[in-house]
């Protein structure tokens, strides 16, 4: 007889088997049901959502290739829907050349748009047509972890429903996001996403390059807000969307600008201390060295604004900062200031023309001293948005001047911004930079945000 403490190691072989079995079938059988009972609940909802859920193209013409597409979403019987500016900016920046239609399996309507939102990337627009199907708005946001769901046309094929997680709602300065896992699409833009009851929580607006399903979508709120705007005070036409889009596109750099020089304790920087910069900005920082002989190390950090407002197929609203502290190992005088020449020529200028967007780029150079006294050689390149003159695409080089064995480079790149507003910055970054004596570390204060 065998005690209860004791077990034949056949028998033991056995029954371990045979629990291992039961317990796979049963996590078989629970991923079923969830996985049936997830199916279930994303048909229903696609069903409720679906019918009030557009193609939104921009085209010459009501039968001719589209431009540009997304979806958008009707939000009232008399004809009023929601999309991204994105989607249809290109109908505001070229009016003659881009008309803007809902289209619903082989009907379209042509349709114009009350109101937008620059900043949050949202549009209404206007069908004159009685819609059957809208959708409504929810009361609360959902709770993290919570499931919901986007509904668009991906990639130009038809429509679909992708099921997705709620992960909290992201700030970026002006900027503000529904942090999404969802794998949404190009062409989704636009479109609504809702909670478990079909309800609008979001509207999807882009999802993060490269990534695995990290997405993002506008708040509800804004939407609610900009559809009132459009009730209370519709733009009567193409000239007065553009006026108020710029107007919108002016105060967004006003107001980043203001978040950029707010006093902040200076940052770390190898032996150098640089200004601080807003926490919404991403920082990576790395070090190299000279592969070949050993001759210098280079520390390097790049921040960036992980946001920007778009017109037609420009950047605005957006900007980044990077910094290079070279030091010389064995490098002599001359070696080194040659390298420290070559950090500015070997730097491309960024400012890119899109789609004849800007005007033609002007550059100029000039030998600033800081409040600290480091002398620097700076480069300037800039041009004009063609529809907002007043708002400029900068790149500014700069290298410091100073003797071997340190050096730094720094290179910013401001998109969509005034002429005050870019020497406001660029004097901010270089007054704010000072070299500190008797340090030895050489890390950068924060290696990512």
């Amino acid at each position: 007889m065998l005690s209860l403490g004791t077990v034949h190691p056949k028998c033991w072989l056995i029954a371990s088997r045979r629990i291992l079995q039961s317990i796979v079938m049963s996590f078989a059988a629970g991923l079923t049901l969830s996985a049936s009972a997830a199916s279930g609940q994303g048909q229903n909802i696609f069903k409720k959502v679906e019918p009030a859920v557009f193609k939104v193209k921009t085209s010459v013409s009501e039968a001719a290739a589209k431009a540009s597409y997304g979806t958008g979403f009707a939000v009232s019987q008399d004809g009023l829907v929601v999309t991204n500016f994105h989607v249809v900016s290109d109908a505001v920046v070229k009016p003659h050349l881009n008309q803007i239609y809902l289209v619903d399996d082989q009907q379209s309507w042509p349709a114009k748009i009350l109101a937008v939102d620059v900043t949050q990337d949202l549009a209404v627009i206007k069908v004159d047509q009685k819609l059957s199907h809208w959708l409504r708005f929810a009361e609360r946001a959902p709770q993290k972890g919570e499931s919901i769901f986007s509904i668009g046309e991906p990639e130009d094929l038809n429509m679909a429903i992708v099921t997705g997680v709620y992960n909290g709602e992201l700030k970026h300065g002006p900027y503000a996001n529904i942090h999404m896992s969802a794998p949404v699409n190009s062409g989704m833009s636009g479109g609504p996403t809702v909670n478990s009851r079909g309800e609008i929580v979001g509207v999807v607006v882009s999802k993060l390059a490269f990534s695995d399903s990290v997405s993002f979508s506008v708040p509800a709120r804004f939407a609610q807000a900009l559809i009132e705007s459009a009730k209370l005070s519709p733009k009567p036409n193409a000239d007065a969307v553009m006026e108020d889009v710029r107007q919108q596109l002016v105060k967004l750099q006003s107001q980043l600008t203001d978040r950029i020089v707010e006093s902040r304790p200076a940052s770390k920087f190898g032996r150098w201390m640089v200004p601080g910069w807003p926490t919404e900005l991403k920082c990576w920082s790395d070090r190299s060295e000279d592969q070949e002989d050993g001759l210098f190390e280079t520390l390097r950090q790049r921040c960036h604004l992980p946001h920007s407002s778009m017109i037609g197929r420009l950047q605005l609203g957006t900007y980044s900062i990077e910094y290079n502290a070279i030091t010389s190992r064995k490098l002599n005088r001359a070696r080194f200031l040659r390298l420290m020449e070559n950090e500015l020529q070997s730097s491309r200028f960024r400012v890119e023309n899109y789609y004849g967007g800007l005007t033609a780029q002007v550059c100029s150079a000039a030998h600033v001293v800081n409040q600290s006294k480091l002398a620097f050689l700076v480069t300037t390149c800039s041009a004009a948005h063609v529809k907002t003159p007043e708002l400029r695409d900068t790149t500014v080089l700069a290298r410091s001047l100073s003797e071997p064995p340190h050096g730094l480079s720094l290179r910013i790149e401001i998109k969509g911004f005034t002429p005050e507003s870019i020497i406001q910055i660029t004097r901010l970054i270089l007054d704010g930079i000072r070299e500190v004596s008797n340090e030895t570390s050489s890390e950068a204060s924060n290696d990512s945000n």
